[in-house]
């Protein structure tokens, strides 16, 4: 019986140990950095002394684009954008994978023009505007008023203010070149899309939560809820960040 007890506890102890060691063996260090973004097998991000990395996780190759001062990297296929200002001058970098070649965005650029990229399109927003190229027909144009875009397929989505001084979420169809107002009450921020689906954090009483807008349903829920306490005074709900 004693040896039974004692081969169980080994027993456990290795599995322990097992999944303690697989748990380990999924985080892999990569670089040191900040902003990264993911497409395929490839990671991008920016180190702190403003280079552009560009990893391949199937060949593990980390290569350094040269750049200066650059930040926000973003990618999409083969191609990449990037804020930077190593120049002097606010512009977004557009970087071609293949042929490491770069053009430059300056028109309508400000210190917080962080760019997203889908496709051919590029977005971002400078001076409370938002803007959107299309690096196949080098068009440019403002489609809303507001900061922070992020783009999937034809849809772009961004938050703005309303003229009652209230923050709303937006999402502009490029297709039809026509906006929808998603969200306007409580305190929503820096809204996220995928697929059919929106999603933001709620501020509102400076807890955050998160809701999420359905564009087949034309519904919005909340997927977490306003922080609160059990009667045992444990705290639960509110999964977003609360900012500074």
């Amino acid at each position: 019986m004693k040896n039974k007890i004692l081969f169980t506890a080994l027993a456990l102890i290795c599995l322990i140990c097992s999944i303690s060691i697989t748990a380990a063996a999924q985080v892999t260090k990569i670089g040191t950095g900040h902003d990264p973004a993911i497409y395929g097998s490839k990671v991008t991000w920016a180190d702190l002394s403003g280079v552009i990395h560009l990893y391949d996780l199937s060949t593990k190759k980390d290569t350094k684009i040269s750049s200066s001062a650059a930040s926000h990297p973003d990618i999409y296929d083969n191609k990449m954008v990037w804020f930077d200002k190593g120049s002097g001058v606010s512009r977004i970098t557009i970087y071609d994978i293949p042929s490491g070649s770069k053009t430059f965005i300056t028109k309508d650029v400000d210190d917080r023009s962080f760019s997203q990229i889908y496709g051919t399109r590029i977005v971002w927003s400078a001076n409370d505007s938002v803007y959107m190229r299309d690096m196949s027909t080098s068009r440019q144009k403002k489609i809303g008023s507001g900061s922070d875009p992020e783009i999937y397929d034809t849809k772009v989505v961004y938050y703005t203010y309303t003229e009652a001084d209230d923050i709303a979420i937006r999402m502009y169809d490029i297709n039809t070149k026509k906006a929808i107002t998603v969200n306007s009450y409580g305190d929503p921020n820096i809204p996220h899309i995928w697929g059919t689906k929106v999603i933001w954090a709620d501020l509102y009483n400076h807890q955050g939560y998160i809701a999420m807008y359905d564009m087949s349903t034309k519904k919005t829920i909340d997927v977490t809820h306003e922080l609160d306490t059990d009667p045992n005074g444990n705290e639960y709900g509110a999964s977003a960040s609360i900012p500074n």
